[in-house]
Parts: structure tokens; C-alpha cells; sequence
């Protein structure tokens, strides 16, 4: 059985690739990814992405791979302490984890639905630099609508990965989560915000700042939709050790393209 897997994820490994030549959507080779040897640029083939679950898999986005300076920004905005953990929601091929793992996180989980989609990831882990590497990066396979926190504190990360009905769950995941845990603190970062209101909603939580982040030069000139920054909206648990939010979190949303794009109005 081990072999048939094997030649399996080969098989697909080769019909992707030949779906980028086909189809004329490969896309130039991200810095991040020339830096340390791996591979987050490309498109993964839409059918290799599907679980037969016909309820997740109708509200799962396409694969795209976030811009790393922007989730910087917004990690230095929160502050990482090492007692922290990194969770990525629909973790794709794992870029922001790699990003995350510059930073002094406890761990850095990264939860998948795509079964073969997680094994890319997996793969570009095992290319990484060993600074970056350790044993603190994992790739789960399963729902990330419901995922397991641990206790202290969590940075949840979603480059928006799902549509509405599963934002919602896990929204009402996530505070379940908090009154069952007190001493859980949650930071959200939204990257792309198609469904803010769900959380601007939630009594759990409150906006900490909201804002369009801007590309590095060499980032902008690899942008795969020629923006050259993305908006993001930071919310927290609103527990006990609440920050008082930063000028502008109230800025008003404009959704661009309905389930696609969002965009923080400047003021």
C-alpha cells in the first residue's frame, strides 16, 4: 500500500505541473520562496483541492500564498512572546507558517483540508533551513473551521480560507472555545477580511487595527494580481489583558469582489 501512495502523490505531483503549462497559469517565483529553497507561488490544480465533502468543499477558497511582510507587520503589531502559538487556518502550502517561524513561537500549527495540498506543505518543511525548521512546525490534516487551541495565548491566522458558513463556525468554534477556557487569549489576524462583520459581530471579540499594508518593492514586482499591499484587520479576545485598540481599527471595509476581496478604506 505504501508504494501505491507513493507513485499516487507522484501522479498528482506530475498532472499539477502539467496543469500550470496547460492552463498558463504559472506564476513568477515569489523571493520568499528563492530564499529558502521552496515552492508557494504556484496555483494547485482545483480539482486536487476537493474532499467529496460537498459541504466544506463548496465553501473552500483557491489557493493563493500571503505576502510575507504583511503578516510580519502584523506579528510586530501584536508582539510575539515565546509562550505564543501560531495557527494557520487553511495553511495551504505553508508560507506563513515559515514566516511565523522567524518569530520566537512556542509552535506553529498549520491546518489543511486538501489532503494532497498538505503534502506539499509538508514537503516544504523538510526543504527548509534547519533555523527555521526544528520540531516546532506541524501540518494537520482536517477542518480548520474547528480547530484545537491550546491554553495561553494564540495567534489564529486566515488569509481568507473559507467562505461565510465556515467563517461562522468558527467564529461560534472560537468563542465556545473561550468561555470554556478562561485563561485563553486569541489574536485574529484576518488577513484579506471578506467576512469581517462575523467577527465585528461577536461579542468576544474587538477590533485592534485595521489597515492596508504595504509590499516590499521585490514582493509587489512578484504579486500574482499586481496589488501592491493587502488589507488586514487584527481582532482580540476580549478578556482579561485587552489592549486599548490603535488609531484607525474603526476603518470602514469595502468587500471588492463578493467572497474574494476586501479592502480597508483609508481614512
Amino acid at each position: 500500500m505504501g508504494k501505491i501512495h507513493i507513485w499516487g502523490t507522484a501522479a498528482l505531483d506530475f498532472a499539477d505541473g502539467l496543469y500550470q503549462k496547460i492552463a498558463g497559469v504559472r506564476r513568477a517565483e515569489h523571493p520568499f520562496d528563492r530564499a529558502l529553497g521552496i515552492e508557494t507561488s504556484q496555483r494547485v490544480n482545483p480539482r486536487f483541492v476537493k474532499t467529496g465533502d460537498a459541504a466544506l468543499d463548496v465553501a473552500a477558497v483557491t489557493y493563493v500564498g500571503a505576502t510575507p511582510s504583511v503578516l510580519r507587520k502584523c506579528l510586530e503589531i501584536i508582539g510575539v512572546e515565546d509562550d505564543t502559538t501560531f495557527v494557520d487556518l487553511g495553511c495551504g502550502k505553508g508560507r506563513p507558517l515559515f514566516v511565523a517561524a522567524e518569530y520566537p513561537f512556542r509552535s506553529l500549527v498549520g491546518i489543511e483540508l486538501s489532503e494532497y495540498i498538505c503534502k506539499l506543505a509538508r514537503d516544504n518543511v523538510a526543504r527548509l533551513p534547519k533555523r527555521l525548521r526544528g520540531e516546532r512546525i506541524s501540518i494537520v490534516h482536517g477542518d480548520a473551521s474547528t480547530p484545537a487551541l491550546p491554553s495561553g495565548t494564540v495567534v489564529v491566522f486566515l488569509y481568507n480560507p473559507f467562505r461565510r458558513p465556515l467563517v461562522e463556525k468558527l467564529a461560534s468554534h472560537l468563542e465556545e472555545r473561550l468561555s470554556n477556557d478562561p485563561g485563553l487569549k486569541i489574536w485574529i489576524i484576518y488577513y484579506n477580511p471578506v467576512c469581517f462583520d462575523v467577527f465585528d459581530a461577536n461579542p468576544r471579540f474587538s477590533r485592534y487595527f485595521a489597515d492596508r499594508i504595504d509590499f516590499t518593492e521585490e514582493e509587489a514586482a512578484a504579486s500574482p494580481c499586481g496589488n501592491t499591499f493587502d488589507s488586514v484587520v487584527i481582532y482580540q479576545s476580549a478578556n482579561e489583558g485587552q489592549r486599548p485598540a490603535l488609531p484607525g481599527a474603526d476603518r470602514k471595509i469595502r468587500i471588492t469582489i463578493p467572497d474574494m476581496g476586501a479592502d480597508v478604506q483609508p481614512n
